[in-house]
C-alpha cells in the first residue's frame, strides 16, 4: 500500500490533503511560505493518530514538520524538506479547568483567544506575550519560550508537566502527570518534576518541533484580577527606562512590567486603545514603561493604593537620576490598560505585525537588562545607516525573573510593502552579527541564516552534543530536519 494511502487511511479522507491546488491554499491560509511545499498536510484529532502517522513516517523515512497555530508567524513550521505537516488544530480540547490548583490542561491546537474566552467565566487567565495573535496556540508560544508581560519569577516557566509522541512514535508524559492511572488518581500534574532527576521539558523548549510533538499540556492559571490601574511612566532615552524598571522591579511592584519604544506605542498601544492620532506624533514620549498594578482576591484596593504609595516614595526618596524621577512623576492613568494586555489582540484589527500580506522582520535575544541601551543605541545606528532608512524599528524591552535578565527584540516595519525582502533580511542578519559581538544570547534563533550565525559562533562540542541526544531521540532524522544547528538530513523518497 502506498504512503497517501495509509496516511489516508489512518486520519480520514477529510483530513487528509495531498493535491497540489489544495495545498498551497492551505499554505497561504495559514501563513506559510509556498515553498518549500509538503506533499501531505494531515489533521490528527488524538494522540493514537499522532503515533501512527509518526510510525509510517519512520517506516518510509518521510520528514514531518509539526504545526499548531491557524496562523504561523515564525519559523519552525516551514517544512524544509517537503514531506508530511502535521497540522494539530483538532486538538484544541481545554479540561480539565482546576481552579483549586490553578491549572489547565489543553492540546495544541487551543488558540489564546479560545483559552481566554474559556477561563473568563471561571474568573482565571494564562499570561501571555505581548500583544498575541489570537489564533496563535498557547502551547506553541509557551514551547517556544515566548516571554510574558509578568516578570515574576513563578510566572516564567507556564508548563507544569505534558503528554508527548516522540520521534520513534513512542507516547510519554513528564512531571507528575507520569504516574500510573494519571487523570483518575491523586496526581494533578501540577508539578513539573516526576520520578528521577530527569526534566525532559528542557528538550521540546526552543526545539522548534524537532524533538517530538506535545499532544496536551498543563500550564499555570492566575486568578483575573477585578481591580487594576494602568499607568504610563514616559521617558526621553532608554538609560533611564531601564533604571526605572530595576527600581521597581526591585520593589516587586505591580504586575505587567515593560518597556517601549515610540514605534511601537504608535504602532501597537495607540492602534489597539483607539488613541487619537494627533497625539501620535505630538504628545507620545520616545520611550514609556507600562506598568499595572492589580488587586487580588483580598483587600485590592488597599493593595493597590501601598503600591502606588511605594511609587511616590520611589520618587521622593530614592531617585537618584532627575530623568528617572521625572518620568515617574509625570506619568498617566491608563483605566483598561489590564484587560487590553490580558487579552489577544482584537479579531477586527489587523495584526501589528503584518504590514499588509507581509510580516515584519523580528530579532530577539537575551542579556542583562543594564546593557539593553549598549543593544539599542548599537542596532539604531545600523538602521540609520545608508540601507536601512527603508524601515521603522520597534524596539521592545521586557524584564525577566524580576530584572535578573531582559528579553530584548527589535521588529523591523518596512516603510512600505513593496520594500525588498533581500534587503530587509540582510539589515536583519547585520544587526544579528552586532548583536552577537556585543554578547547577546539567541536562545530561540529562527530562519536558517540567522541558526547558521548563531550556532557558528558556539563551541563544537555543544552542537555536537545536541546533535548526539537529536540522533538517540530521532535515529532517522525525520522530524523537522534541518533546523537549529541539526545535521542535514538525507532527502527521503522522491515520491510519496
Amino acid at each position: 500500500m502506498k504512503v497517501k494511502q495509509k496516511l489516508a487511511r489512518i486520519v480520514g479522507d477529510e483530513n487528509f490533503i495531498d493535491t497540489g491546488e489544495l495545498i498551497k491554499a492551505y499554505l497561504k491560509r495559514v501563513g506559510l511560505p509556498s515553498s518549500p511545499a509538503p506533499q501531505i498536510v494531515v489533521f490528527p484529532q488524538d494522540p493514537l493518530t499522532i503515533q501512527k502517522i509518526i510510525q509510517v513516517a519512520n517506516d518510509y523515512n518521510i520528514s514531518v514538520t509539526p504545526a499548531s497555530s491557524t496562523l504561523h508567524l515564525h519559523k519552525g513550521a516551514i517544512p524544509l524538506k517537503g514531506g508530511i505537516i502535521l497540522d494539530l488544530k483538532k486538538l484544541n480540547n481545554i479540561s480539565p479547568i482546576d481552579v483549586r490548583n490553578r491549572i489547565v490542561r489543553i492540546g495544541p491546537g487551543v488558540t489564546w483567544a479560545q483559552l481566554t474566552n474559556a477561563l473568563r467565566p471561571y474568573g482565571m487567565m494564562v499570561i501571555s506575550p505581548f500583544c498575541v495573535h489570537p489564533e496563535t496556540s498557547v502551547l506553541s508560544c509557551m514551547l517556544d519560550r515566548e516571554p510574558c508581560m509578568d516578570p515574576r519569577f513563578e510566572i516564567g516557566e507556564p508548563i507544569t508537566s505534558m503528554e508527548l509522541v516522540w520521534p520513534t512514535g513512542e507516547r510519554f508524559r513528564t512531571g507528575t502527570a507520569s504516574s500510573i492511572d494519571f487523570g483518575r488518581n491523586m496526581a494533578h500534574g501540577a508539578y513539573p518534576y516526576g520520578p528521577g532527576p530527569m526534566d525532559p521539558i528542557r528538550l521540546l523548549q526552543g526545539s522548534q518541533g524537532t524533538m517530538g510533538v506535545v499532544t496536551w499540556g498543563n500550564i499555570k492559571m492566575e486568578f483575573r484580577p477585578e481591580l487594576n490601574e494602568g499607568l504610563l511612566l514616559p521617558f526621553d532615552t532608554s538609560q533611564p527606562l531601564v533604571e526605572a524598571i530595576y527600581a521597581i522591579q526591585k520593589h516587586k511592584i505591580g504586575r505587567e512590567c515593560f518597556g517601549l519604544n515610540r514605534t511601537l506605542l504608535k504602532k501597537v498601544l495607540c492602534q489597539i486603545m483607539d488613541i487619537r492620532p494627533r497625539y501620535f506624533d505630538k504628545d507620545l514620549p520616545h520611550w514609556a514603561l507600562l506598568l499595572v498594578l492589580s488587586g487580588g482576591k483580598w483587600f485590592p484596593k488597599e493593595k493597590i493604593t501601598y503600591e502606588m504609595e511605594a511609587l511616590f516614595d520611589l520618587t521622593a526618596n530614592r531617585m537618584t537620576s532627575s530623568h528617572l524621577k521625572h518620568g515617574l512623576l509625570k506619568r498617566s492613568s491608563l483605566p483598561n490598560l489590564a484587560d487590553v494586555l490580558r487579552d489577544p489582540w482584537p479579531q477586527f484589527k489587523p495584526y501589528w505585525r503584518l504590514a499588509g500580506e507581509r510580516q515584519c522582520e523580528r530579532l530577539f535575544f537575551i542579556t542583562r537588562l543594564d546593557r539593553a541601551p549598549e543593544f539599542i543605541k548599537k542596532i539604531q545606528e545600523r538602521v540609520d545607516a545608508p540601507g536601512g532608512r527603508d524601515v521603522e524599528l520597534g524596539i521592545y524591552v521586557q524584564p525577566l525573573d524580576y530584572s535578573g535578565g531582559a528579553h530584548l527584540e527589535f521588529i523591523f516595519f518596512p516603510s512600505h510593502t513593496e520594500a525588498k525582502s533581500q534587503a530587509l533580511e540582510e539589515l536583519v542578519l547585520d544587526s544579528a552579527k552586532d548583536a552577537l559581538e556585543l554578547g547577546g544570547h539567541f536562545t530561540r534563533p529562527q530562519g536558517k541564516k540567522l541558526c547558521d550565525l548563531v550556532f557558528g559562533k558556539v563551541d563544537s562540542s555543544y552542537t555536537k552534543l545536541l546533535n548526539s541526544i537529536k540522533g538517540c531521540i530521532d535515529p532517522n532524522h525525520i522530524m523537522n530536519p534541518d533546523k537549529l544547528c541539526f545535521k542535514p538530513r538525507e532527502t527521503g523518497p522522491e515520491h510519496i
